[in-house]
């Protein structure tokens, strides 16, 4: 006989699991309501077209369950189909602690047959399912808002600052979803939902990304009942991973927090991923100049050399020493082509290692820009070694996204020795040949295979990991390089997968771009100390807690802004006169 329901609870949460639906119910025991309902766990399995059949708990797939009050866990089995089960591990958080939910997802394929594995479904609504924050969601705001925690004095400082600042996860971003009923949601990191009303919310996403990218995705249900939301998944995509008769595969951990307290909830999630993932981080700040931030892809020597020389001569400032302005960052454009090692010698005649001696002679550290995986189409490897490039399916050069300069660009393909060595001799050049200390790595996602890509649709070398697991061997090589050179190397990476880097770089690129002298009407958007204010207040949680973050740039066009900037500038954790990458001298 199926047990009908089962609870397991503490001051904060109780998860009410009605085995003859295979659902479960997550209520706040302090709101005394019910905020998520009639939820399932399942899976898709990978089909060759890159469909699949999608496999859920239900009514006829219970087995067995183990409930465990001392360590607040709760194991539930379901055959979800002949020879494959599904176990769904939920752990709620200590009673002394806000409360907060864990959810561990673990296929065991007990066939003859093996099993392929598109995506696993941590959290899915039903047809009856419901996730309720708030009465009335034409006010209930999906977004990250730290913005009633920043200062009073700062916020007075900006008139009609925007408080609805929505979190893009650095590598994917997501939609904002107010009044649009129909556009799907998406973040490869967290989320929050949060009544402005009452300030009661919920935080949501995943603590690990070793194997596979997750992803947030929902859309409100305006058909039903517009207090609840449609199609609210938390999954991980598993790239149609095998799963052999006899084996195992286990989804990243998902986490759900409930209550009122949205920024502890998210210092706490950050926390968790800390532990998880084995975080490192810096002792000091990343600061100094950096050029893409008035000079664009268009930087030239004069144009170092001039900021250079400012700097030096004011030492009161812009002290060259650890933790005050210590890089001078040579951006995007001192290349030929990206994916190549060869200078633009109409922009650096004299090469990019006297540029970094010049650098280290006035005091200085010198940092440089590499899109390690991206490749131009007119770079030579893409003739001399193409089978270092990722391929489709059906044998043609998989597209990156477009450069500034060319309108094609390729991947690399990591999973080939050739393109992991190839990618080592020129971090080598720069550290070990040249002598810079910051390497500044952009473009990272184009190693993985994106929310809007399918697995199948690739061709690699190695197809025996996923791409995040490429993404990261690759990334902990790097590192290692940086590291046998013992000389305090730093590397940055910039456009990537949030989580799953953690734990292997001590810091990341996590500001908005600045792109306001190419592009002025997005003025209010890119560059300015508005924005930079924002970006501190959006992605401050993670900071020395994920990694140390490394805010890119503000750029100050009046006086105004600096007496701005030395306000926000406490938000990062650093000292007002440590802020990053600081304004461009070229006028």
């Amino acid at each position: 006989m199926v047990e009908p329901i089962l609870e397991l609870g503490n001051d904060h949460v109780l998860i009410e699991y009605d085995c003859s639906l295979g659902t479960f119910d997550v209520k706040d025991v302090a709101a005394g309501a019910f905020v998520m309902g009639g939820v399932h766990s399942g899976f898709t399995e990978a089909g060759s077209d890159g469909g699949g059949i999608a496999w859920a708990t239900g009514s006829d797939t219970y087995i067995s369950s183990e409930l465990d009050d001392a360590t607040m866990s709760l194991r539930i089995k379901h055959l979800v189909k002949p020879g494959i089960t599904l176990t769904q591990h939920f752990t709620l958080g200590e009673a002394s602690e806000d409360g907060y939910l864990l959810l561990q997802l673990t296929v065991e394929n007990e066939s003859v047959e093996p099993l392929r594995i598109e995506e696993l479904r941590s959290m899915q609504l039903g047809e009856q399912g419901y996730l309720q924050i708030g009465s009335d969601p034409m006010r209930c705001l999906v977004y990250t808002d730290p913005y009633y925690k920043i200062p009073a004095a700062v916020r007075e400082v900006f008139d009609g600052f925007d408080s609805r600042m929505f979190h893009k996860a650095h590598s994917q971003g997501i939609q904002y979803l107010e009044r649009d009923y129909e556009t799907p949601w998406h973040s490869t990191f967290d989320g929050v939902i949060k009544d402005p009303l009452t300030g009661y919310g919920a935080v949501f996403g995943y603590t690990t990304c070793r194997r596979f990218l997750p992803q947030i995705a929902f859309t409100y249900n305006k058909e039903i009942d517009r207090d609840v939301f449609r199609d609210f998944t938390l999954l991980t995509r598993c790239e149609g991973r095998g799963c052999e008769p006899g084996e195992t595969l286990e989804a990243e951990t998902c986490y759900l927090y409930l209550g009122y307290d949205i920024e502890r909830a998210q210092e706490q999630y950050a926390d968790l991923i800390a532990s998880s993932m084995g975080a490192v981080k810096l002792d000091r700040p990343v600061s100094g100049w950096c050029s893409w931030h008035y000079a664009f892809f268009q930087v030239t020597e004069d144009d170092v050399e001039r900021n250079l020389r400012f700097a030096a001569e004011h030492p009161e400032v812009f002290t060259p020493e650890p933790g005050g302005f210590e890089y001078i960052l040579i951006d995007y454009g001192w290349q030929q082509t990206i994916g190549s090692p060869a200078v633009n010698k109409e922009q650096f005649p004299r090469g990019m290692k006297r540029m970094a001696d010049m650098i280290r002679e006035a005091g200085f550290r010198p940092g440089i820009w590499i899109a390690p995986f991206w490749i131009e189409a007119d770079a030579e490897i893409v003739t001399t070694h193409p089978e270092y490039l990722l391929h489709h399916a059906d044998g043609s050069l998989a597209l990156g996204p477009r450069t500034f300069k060319h309108p094609y660009a390729y991947r690399l393909d990591l999973s080939h020795p050739g393109a992991q060595q190839y990618v080592l001799d020129q971090l080598t050049q720069l550290i070990h040949e040249w002598g810079y200390a910051l390497i500044k790595m952009d473009f990272l996602e184009v190693a993985t295979v994106s929310l809007t890509e399918n697995r199948s649709q690739f061709r690699y070398h190695s197809d025996d990991r996923t791409s995040i697991e490429i993404l990261r061997d690759m990334c902990k090589k790097m590192q290692a390089l940086a590291d046998a050179a013992n000389n305090d190397i730093w590397l940055s990476p910039c456009g990537s997968p949030v989580m799953a880097l953690c734990g292997i770089f001590k810091t990341n690129f996590v500001a908005e771009d600045a792109i306001i002298r190419f592009i002025p009407d997005r003025i209010h958007m890119h560059g300015g100390v508005k924005a930079f204010a924002q970006t501190l207040a959006l992605r401050r949680y993670y900071q020395d807690r994920i990694w140390t973050n490394n805010y890119e740039s503000v750029i100050l066009r009046a006086r105004d802004h600096t007496r701005k900037h030395a306000l926000t500038s406490p938000l990062q954790g650093w000292p007002a006169a440590s802020c990053s990458m600081a304004t461009s001298f070229r006028r």
